[in-house]
């Protein structure tokens, strides 16, 4: 088993920036959707849904908070292992001459991963206060689904991307 594994820090990439910024940013506007229509939410709201979309548990409004609770708990974490490439599992290729590019995929891996949990809980969060605002039906699994799968190939594609790194 290869132990090789300096503690390297360098910067996010582009794609890395801009990741956060969307992912990010998504979190911060469901938040703010939220607020703005909080006069206009009942008491009583959807508060857990079924695998279709459907509500099946009713509950306070202040629930609303809950999932940008978790996301933000989610976010913290999640930026503290992304700036951490050397915790992460590599194969026993990994040397001196490869250590940036499997650190770099390593972390976009996450990177990508985070914000595409970002943009999942704000997805919910902005589709419950509409359900409970009357405007929808239920939550739109096709959405959810694809927010999925999507992470799914994030990890994947990263993974491709690492086994074609040489020696």
């Amino acid at each position: 088993m290869n132990n090789f594994r300096p503690k390297v820090n360098f910067p996010k990439t582009g794609i890395e920036v801009a990741a956060d910024i969307i992912g990010i940013g998504a979190l911060l506007l469901s938040l703010v959707f939220t607020l703005l229509n909080w006069g206009g939410i009942p008491q009583e709201i959807p508060a857990h849904f079924d695998f279709e979309g459907n509500v099946d548990r009713y509950g306070a409004k202040v629930e609303l908070f809950i999932l940008p609770i978790i996301a933000v708990a989610l976010l913290i974490l999640m930026q503290l292992v992304e700036k951490k490439p050397w915790l992460y599992n590599y194969p026993d290729r990994l040397n001196e001459e490869n250590i940036v590019r499997f650190y770099t995929e390593g972390r976009k891996m996450m990177n990508f991963t985070k914000n595409l949990v970002n943009i999942l809980f704000a997805s919910i969060s902005v589709q419950s206060v509409r359900i409970a605002l009357g405007d929808i039906d239920s939550l739109s699994s096709g959405l959810l689904i694809g927010i999925i799968v999507a992470m799914v190939i994030v990890i994947f594609y990263g993974m491709i991307r690492m086994m074609k790194i040489k020696e």
